[in-house]
């Protein structure tokens, strides 16, 4: 490789991956990850153990820089954009993790950022986005009208539309968090994950499902936000409504390009309700002495409410977020 081959192969530059992750952009999205973050603590939890009947290792990406696991995908798909891409910048809609993740990964690689939240994205996850350079716009109440528009701002503007579940840079980013856990607990039996958009569990699925057949891939969503449950249960890709406080998973429907994982790969997606992970988020904080919000409490009410099918079984729940207002912990610890 010529010397100007190499700086480009290691700026990036590869170009958006359009379709599901091959193992190749796996394995380059592990090696690019590691690069830039470190991994996440994967500990056993005597407590959630007692409480749930199952052997529960948690994985804590709220330990991120940016207490979420959304940098690791913003920082491949980024990462693979061609010199002009950057030039023109990103942009993408978000209920406020995905968003803080694009900016932290456009401010580590030089790449100007736009957000766009809607009205339900908390000011902390607002504030974490500023932080990191991202420019930020609010329109809408929530998804549903928060796309569209984005859509529409990418067109007029030229920047690059990076969307959750649509993206095979995203995804393979995302993969990053199965290598991880399959290094440090090889026969994890149950990986337990929240759904929004689906990129998540899609991406778990990837590498879980390739290495290991026999591991469980099993979703959580909200009861109120069931769209990735409607769309597999129906075949294809359905819209619902959107009621609850959960913002991270609060989704009208799945992603196309996970969605095609899903069909194949998931075992099952469990849904919850809002009070059930309100106490969830009790729960862990408890147990774990780690904070959880609405979405990354989601698995762990999924471990309370379905835990006994997995009894004796090594589990592994993604506690994917950790921004949750302070207000909101205070309301739920004094309910």
């Amino acid at each position: 490789m010529s010397a100007r081959g190499a700086a480009e192969a290691s700026n990036g530059g590869g170009g958006r991956i359009e379709g599901i992750p091959t193992m190749v952009d796996l394995l380059e999205a592990r090696a690019l990850v590691n690069r830039y973050l470190r991994p996440t603590p994967l500990h056993f939890s005597h407590g959630l153990s007692r409480l749930s009947g199952c052997e529960v290792y948690v994985k804590y990406e709220n330990c991120s820089p940016i207490r979420s696991f959304k940098a690791r995908g913003a920082l491949y798909s980024l990462w693979r954009l061609t010199a002009d891409e950057r030039r023109a910048g990103a942009i993408t809609e978000s209920t406020g993790n995905h968003g803080q993740g694009i900016a932290y990964a456009g401010k580590m690689l030089g790449i100007p950022a736009t957000i766009v939240v809607p009205s339900i994205t908390p000011e902390l996850k607002r504030q974490a986005i500023r932080s990191f350079g991202g420019e930020l716009c609010v329109f809408g109440d929530n998804m549903s009208d928060t796309g569209p528009q984005t859509r529409k701002m990418a067109a007029e503007s030229g920047k690059t539309l990076i969307e959750d579940g649509a993206d095979g840079g995203l995804m393979a980013g995302a993969a990053t968090i199965a290598w991880e856990i399959l290094q440090d607990l090889p026969d994890v039996q149950v990986m337990v994950v929240p759904v929004g958009s689906g990129n998540l569990i899609a991406a778990t699925c990837l590498v879980a499902k390739r290495l290991n057949p026999a591991i469980r891939v099993v979703g959580v969503q909200a009861e109120g936000a069931a769209a990735a449950a409607l769309s597999l249960k129906r075949g294809s890709i359905v819209q619902s409504s959107i009621d609850t406080f959960a913002e991270g998973i609060a989704d009208s429907a799945p992603g196309p390009l996970a969605f095609e994982v899903l069909k194949k790969d998931v075992d099952e997606i469990a849904l919850v309700s809002d009070k059930e992970i309100g106490q969830s988020i009790v729960t862990v904080l408890s147990e774990t002495g780690h904070v959880a919000e609405g979405a990354g409490a989601a698995a762990f009410a999924a471990l309370e409410k379905y835990g006994s099918k997995w009894a004796g079984l090594k589990v592994v729940p993604i506690l994917s977020g950790g921004n949750l207002p302070v207000e909101r912990l205070h309301s739920f610890l004094h309910r």
